[in-house]
């Protein structure tokens, strides 16, 4: 017998920590997080023969005063190798959400779509096509792809370090020759990386408003991260890297360049009135078997002395410490030409030897065809 029933969040953990899935996006943290933020998030569970086969989170919000819309962040609990095991869980699914008057879910799916090199050029055009298919066969539409950053959607577009089965050393061959060099120079001018405590986070956040208004971007509040370290409290962690003035004018004050440049990190050095001076730090967040970096930050009068390469250099060292499979450097634009939107942030992150990967994309599942027709024809904008 085949049904859908509502579970715990408990269960769907269960379900989900035995699953090679492996997203933040896709955990009941998340979904915890979600439903404070407003959306009624619920937890499903695929039986067959009174066994679960698979398991989804549905967030949904009001939609047309009467109905729905319905989102399940990076797709579901589900072996999508098993073309009939997802023909009959979306059967189930429909019949179950129309119960609920959802007019469509939404989704993206943690699957990747095309190989990419590190320049961003595809290698494998036809890789993973078959999950394409395997989702417009079963009633779903396909929403165009898309490069850049798109608000209101998760990242399509991620760069990633794989660390399985490999030393530090051997990653670290792998930085290009400006990471390497950059992060040689941090370790002359003895930076250190700490991890902050709950106390401390306004170091982060004081760094992160200064960084937003540098770069022009909208600043994330702190009670976002507050939240984030609420519903992640072991796994979410704030990183910062510090050099000590003492330490840093000795190095400079034993350099026989006597330089512009050399000058001008005298001058900020001597500047600054505390003997522990902050110059970068990052939010991560550690999850199955990957570190997601989040956020970053830094302060521009000390970049000369590369805080960003080293701090990202030690947490890829604790990562392999650890003998995590990925550090998830996240997201990029998928645009790979230099005068691209965000492409300084992609070749710093492909510095470290990252790679590109590209997710399948955002599919819908119209469950009410009459309504879903009218939303399409009149707010086609929020589906695309």
């Amino acid at each position: 017998m085949e049904k859908i029933l509502q579970i715990s969040a408990i269960e769907y953990k269960q379900f989900l920590d035995c699953h090679p899935i492996n997203d933040f996006l896709i955990s009941e943290n998340m979904g915890e997080k979600m439903a404070v933020e407003g959306w009624d998030v619920i937890y499903l569970g695929y039986y067959e023969n009174e066994e679960m086969k698979a398991a989804c989170k549905v967030a949904t919000y009001k939609l047309m005063k009467i109905f729905k819309y319905g989102f399940t962040p990076r797709g579901f609990v589900i072996d999508y190798d098993d073309e009939e095991l997802f023909r009959r869980f979306t059967s189930a699914l429909k019949k179950y959400l129309n119960s609920l008057k959802v007019v469509y879910l939404e989704t993206d799916p943690s699957i990747q779509y095309r190989i990419h090199n590190q320049d961003g050029d595809v290698i494998d055009d036809s890789f993973n096509k078959q999950y394409i298919d395997l989702f417009i066969n079963n009633g779903y539409q396909h929403l165009p792809l898309w490069t850049g950053y798109k608000e209101g959607k998760n990242n399509r577009w991620v760069s990633y370090l794989d660390l399985k089965d490999k030393t530090y050393q051997q990653i670290f061959k792998g930085y290009s020759s400006r990471a390497v060099r950059n992060v040689k120079l941090a370790r002359k001018y003895k930076l250190q990386v700490e991890e902050l405590t709950i106390d401390d986070i306004d170091i982060f956040l004081n760094m992160e408003h200064e960084t937003a208004k540098r770069q022009n971007f909208e600043s994330m509040s702190k009670l976002y991260f507050n939240d984030m370290q609420k519903y992640f409290p072991e796994n979410f962690k704030y990183y910062v890297v510090y050099g000590l003035k003492s330490d840093i004018l000795e190095v400079l004050n034993s350099e026989n360049d006597k330089s512009d440049a050399l000058q001008q990190k005298m001058d900020v050095i001597n500047a600054c009135n505390e003997e522990k001076i902050y110059m970068a730090a990052i939010v991560n967040i550690e999850y199955g078997n990957k570190m997601l970096y989040l956020a970053g930050a830094s302060k521009y009068d000390y970049r000369g002395f590369r805080g960003p390469f080293i701090l990202h250099d030690e947490i890829i060292h604790q990562c392999i410490d650890k003998q995590l499979d990925e550090y998830d450097f996240y997201g990029i634009s998928g645009l790979f030409n230099e005068e691209d939107e965000g492409y300084g942030v992609y070749q710093f992150k492909k510095g470290f030897g990252s790679n590109v990967r590209e997710y399948i994309g955002n599919f819908i599942l119209p469950i009410k065809p009459i309504p879903y027709l009218i939303f399409k024809t009149f707010k086609k904008k929020y589906l695309y």
